[in-house]
């Protein structure tokens, strides 16, 4: 999951970001990684949320779009992007999640806008907003509509007995205060703050954010990035332990298992033969997946 927040402010927008990367499961973490691809020439930043290997490809085509000159409405860029994803290769692993985010200026009126479309419609259904949003949002406030969407049809969320419990969570969830505008760098840690809090470790809606926060500040042919928190992930650290807890990472794996055996988790409550979710075809005990980091 990648935290994507955007405040619309007219002739500017500000975007936000983790830099989290983890693999299925958290079977593998890296803390630096920018999610926010700029295209300054255009005052367009573009996020993706989900499989890492469709977003680049659709990234790659973008890259060219801008390079040629091609598409140069915001309206022709986004649709060009949309029908990149819904065209990308499949995943091997088979998580094609994925959402695309285009921030950019409205081509009638120049306003800063977000257009949004997944795969839960291959990309044929696109919201439209110039509303502040973030997803994952934190539970002490409403979801977005983008959020709301992505856990309503989403692909993860199917299996009968998860799909009947998010129902019910969502009822409750969508009477929370809306989530209040930021601006400021130190609104905008304070909101990474409450993601992290309220969703880390949350079972059913668990979405883990961490590395450090980015805001980018967009406008037409300017762009300025500043780093407005970071948080202690470092392998072995209170906050990263917190982060991988109850996942399939190497640490947690050869850690105590949380039934208080004594024993490690893997070969007590997690089976060692089940396949791992690298995708290597090994089971869980023999995959270098699971080598301690």
């Amino acid at each position: 999951m990648t935290m994507i927040a955007v405040s619309h402010q007219g002739d500017h927008a500000l975007v936000c970001s983790d830099t989290l990367a983890v693999a299925r499961n958290m079977t593998q973490v890296s803390t630096n990684v920018d999610k926010v691809h700029l295209f300054p020439a255009r005052g367009i930043a573009v996020s993706i949320n989900g499989n890492v290997r469709r977003g680049a490809e659709v990234l790659g085509w973008m890259h060219v779009a801008a390079a040629t000159g091609e598409h140069e409405r915001f309206d022709e860029f986004c649709a060009f992007a949309f029908l990149a994803a819904a065209r990308a290769a499949p995943s091997e692993s088979g998580d094609n999640s994925c959402g695309v985010f285009i921030t950019g200026p409205d081509d009638d009126t120049g306003r800063y806008v977000t257009a949004y479309a997944d795969d839960t419609s291959d990309f044929t259904e696109v919201v439209r907003t110039e509303d502040h949003f973030c997803t994952p949002s934190p539970i002490r406030h409403a979801p977005s509509a983008i959020e709301d969407q992505w856990l309503s049809t989403g692909e993860a969320y199917s299996a009968p007995d998860v799909r009947q419990a998010l129902d019910d969570g969502l009822r409750v969830w969508r009477r929370q205060p809306p989530m209040p505008s930021t601006v400021t760098p130190q609104e905008w840690a304070d909101l990474a703050l409450a993601v992290r809090h309220d969703r880390a470790t949350d079972p059913l809606l668990h979405a883990p954010i961490g590395g450090r926060i980015l805001l980018t500040k967009i406008s037409p042919g300017r762009i300025a990035t500043r780093t407005v928190h970071t948080f202690s992930d470092q392998p072995g650290g209170t906050d990263f332990r917190k982060l991988i807890a109850r996942s399939l990472h190497p640490d947690n794996l050869h850690g105590p298992c949380r039934c208080d055996s004594g024993r490690p988790a893997l070969g007590c409550c997690v089976d060692p033969g089940q396949p791992c979710l690298c995708g290597s075809g090994q089971s869980l005990g023999e995959c270098h997946a699971v080598e301690r980091v």
